[in-house]
């Protein structure tokens, strides 16, 4: 039998929660956190509320309380999840992961004039997806930068390199390709 935590009790308008911030979950010293990017704010979370926010790390998918009952059901009760998603849908309503910040105003405003603008004078490509030496403190996760180690070919180069220069701003003074990678093996 599922019990549904009564959400028109607490006069909410849906059962969905308004995630608009970009948010970082964490875990430290056993206890869970979110660090809200809307208003730079860490809050500490329970496990429950930190399991329904990483079903949320798609941000552009609402999540019903019935959906998120079908996925953790097989880790929580029922009734728990519906008192952690009560909780969170309250702290969301009062402003937790519910505002983008100013800063990210100036960011979509420079987003808009970037597309207006087609591409800057630079470009970078990642030839190599390797290293020899595969140094286990490196960046680039000893040379595979965490996906399948690979080398570009020079036909996709050069086509990267057309796309690009085909599309950028010509009034550009200057214009500059750099080449990343690992060491060239």
């Amino acid at each position: 039998m599922r019990v549904t935590v009564e959400l028109e009790m607490l006069n909410m308008k849906d059962d969905y929660l308004r995630i608009c911030a970009p948010y970082m979950l964490f875990k430290a010293d056993g206890a869970f956190f979110v660090y809200d990017g809307g208003n730079g704010v860490v809050h500490q979370i329970s496990n429950v509320i930190y399991d329904i926010l990483s079903i949320y790390e798609e941000k552009d998918i609402a999540y019903s309380i019935q959906q998120i009952e079908d996925k953790l059901s097989y880790k929580y009760d029922i009734s728990v999840i519906g008192k952690a998603f009560q909780g969170l849908k309250i702290r969301n309503d009062k402003g937790l992961l519910s505002r983008k910040g100013e800063i990210y105003k100036v960011y979509e405003a420079e987003l808009r004039r970037d597309k207006e603008n087609f591409f800057k004078g630079s470009l970078w490509l990642n030839l190599v997806h390797d290293c020899n030496l595969r140094c286990r403190y490196c960046y680039a996760s000893g040379g595979s930068y965490g996906e399948e180690r690979r080398i570009m070919s020079k036909e996709t180069a050069k086509k990267c390199i057309d796309y690009w220069y085909q599309r950028i701003d010509k009034s550009d003074k200057k214009f500059s390709v750099a080449f990343l990678g690992g060491s060239l093996l």
